[in-house]
């Protein structure tokens, strides 16, 4: 992989990753996790640890959340899994993915794909909410948090030494 060429296994399942939808990918992963075997999974949730920040909550054996952590991260960030990990690790991963029953059947239109990242979408604009529109209608911020919490800030003290 140093050579810059991928090998065929990863090309699949990167195309598998960018074209399937999230629970088919799921589901492939947890078939592929379960033959991957309790060691190989605790080096691959390490990885994960290490590489995502994430997964401290569950062991190797909770193999629906190690694969949808997966799935998930790579989603989220596409590439970061496939540059991340140890290679050996991977490869046997994207293998078993790969030739799993399930992932033989994500194959469709790998024969024409031309290896490319498709275009991220852009993140939605997302509609304001009550909090929002209850600030606008209180007076905004428009002159920054300070302003806004000075409105609500006990009267000074007028000499009386307290």
């Amino acid at each position: 992989m140093g050579d810059g060429t991928e090998p065929e296994v990863l090309r699949r399942y990167r195309h598998l990753l960018r074209t399937a939808a999230l629970d088919w990918q799921e589901t492939a992963h947890r078939r592929a996790l379960t033959d991957f075997g309790p060691s190989a999974r605790a080096d691959l949730l390490g990885e994960l640890r290490v590489l995502l920040g994430t997964g401290y909550r569950f062991g190797p054996d909770d193999i629906h959340h190690v694969a949808r952590l997966v799935v998930r991260a790579e989603r989220r960030a596409p590439g970061l899994l496939l540059a991340g990990l140890d290679p050996d690790l991977l490869v046997r991963l994207a293998g078993l993915v790969v030739d799993s029953p399930i992932g033989r059947m994500l194959v469709a239109g790998y024969d024409i794909w031309d290896g490319t990242e498709p275009p991220r979408p852009e993140d939605p604009v997302l509609p304001k909410d009550h909090h929002q529109r209850w600030q606008q209608w209180q007076g905004g911020m428009e002159d920054g948090w300070a302003a806004y919490f000075a409105r609500f800030a006990a009267p000074q003290s007028r000499g009386r030494g307290y």
